[in-house]
Formats: structure tokens, C-alpha cells, sequence
């Protein structure tokens, strides 16, 4: 019974300290002065102090919706100084050509062979011959069909290096923008599990 008594004193004590305090600021708001306030505090800080153990905040649901997001590059630059590609081996492998020709037309229209002057002198054996043409004036070569076959080719490269020394990449100008961002929070929880309420004061 004593402790019950001792704790609803304790209860009444509070409510009665926490009452002045609210009178307190009620009257100094209305006088509009900073006297009451300076009374309340008194009361308040002399009088009782207020724990929170624990506290829970929990939020189920929450949307984030973008609608539109446009996002723009003006000018972009790419420079490479230096590309290096080096072929070490290379093989080409022809197994079989086959080369066929079936028809083949040369025609020799006119040929004129003509010597103006020709000399032989027996004493010392001398053959000039101070002129020779020899003109054709048209010659047809005619080839029906050809045909050319290459049953199977092989090319091998053994090891390619390609090495490109310096790459440099600029972009000038970069626009980003959002145009509509909605945030939805279904269900908002706030738990307090336990208060402790200790005035400082004894009654």
C-alpha cells in the first residue's frame, strides 16, 4: 500500500508540474512575454526527466516513380594517336587450280614485211640491211571459255597484335533531365514500446 501511495503521489506530482508548466506558457504567450517561459523551464528541468527505450518505425510500401528521363550528349570525341597491327605468320595453302581453256581464235588479217635495200659484197663478207618493217595491222585473239577452279584454300594466321597506344575520349556537353518523379508511401508505422517518466523531486 505504501508503495502505491508513493507512486500515485508521484503520478500526481508530475501531472501538477507538468500543469504549471503548460499554464506558464499559456500565460506568457498571451502577455507575450519571456518570464513564464523562463518559469516553465525551471519546472520542467528541475522537476522530472522523460526516457524513450525504444522506438519503431516501420514503412511497408514505398513507390518511386520516374515517368520521363531524357538524358542528351551534344558532342562526343574520340581520338586514337597511334594503332599498331602486326601479322607474324600468315599462311596461304592452294591444294588443286585447275585451269581450262576451250577455244582459242588467233586471226592475222594482213602482214607486210618489206626490205628496200639489201647489199652483199663478196670481198669481205658484209650483209647490211638497212631496212626491215614488218607491219601487222590487226591481230584477233578470242577466248571462248575459261574456266578456273580452286577446290580448297586455307588461310592460317598464326598470331595478330593490334596495340593502339594512346585513346582519348571527350564529351563536351551532357544534359540529364527527369520531368516527372512520384514517391508513394502506402502505410507509415510508428511504435513507442516503452516510456519512463522519473520526476527528480520528492513529495
Amino acid at each position: 500500500m505504501g508503495s502505491n501511495l508513493a507512486k500515485s503521489n508521484l503520478v500526481k506530482a508530475a501531472a501538477v508540474d507538468f500543469g504549471i508548466q503548460w499554464a506558464c506558457w499559456a500565460v506568457a504567450a498571451t502577455l507575450k512575454t519571456e518570464k513564464f517561459y523562463d518559469l516553465a523551464e525551471g519546472f520542467l528541468s528541475s522537476s522530472c526527466k522523460l526516457r524513450v527505450k525504444k522506438v519503431e518505425l516501420r514503412v511497408k510500401k514505398v513507390e518511386l516513380r520516374v515517368k520521363k528521363v531524357e538524358l542528351r550528349v551534344t558532342k562526343v570525341e574520340l581520338r586514337v594517336r597511334k594503332v599498331e597491327l602486326r601479322v607474324r605468320k600468315v599462311e596461304l595453302r592452294v591444294r588443286k587450280v585447275e585451269l581450262r581453256v576451250t577455244k582459242v581464235e588467233l586471226r592475222v588479217t594482213k602482214v607486210e614485211l618489206r626490205v628496200t635495200k639489201v647489199e652483199l659484197r663478196v670481198r669481205k663478207v658484209e650483209l647490211r640491211v638497212t631496212k626491215v618493217e614488218l607491219r601487222v595491222t590487226k591481230v584477233e585473239l578470242r577466248v571462248t571459255k575459261v574456266e578456273l577452279r580452286v577446290t580448297k584454300v586455307e588461310l592460317r594466321v598464326t598470331k595478330v597484335e593490334l596495340r593502339v597506344t594512346k585513346v582519348e575520349l571527350r564529351v563536351t556537353k551532357v544534359e540529364l533531365r527527369v520531368t516527372k518523379v512520384e514517391l508513394r508511401v502506402e502505410k507509415v508505422e510508428l511504435r513507442v514500446t516503452k516510456i519512463l517518466f522519473t520526476p527528480n523531486f520528492q513529495v
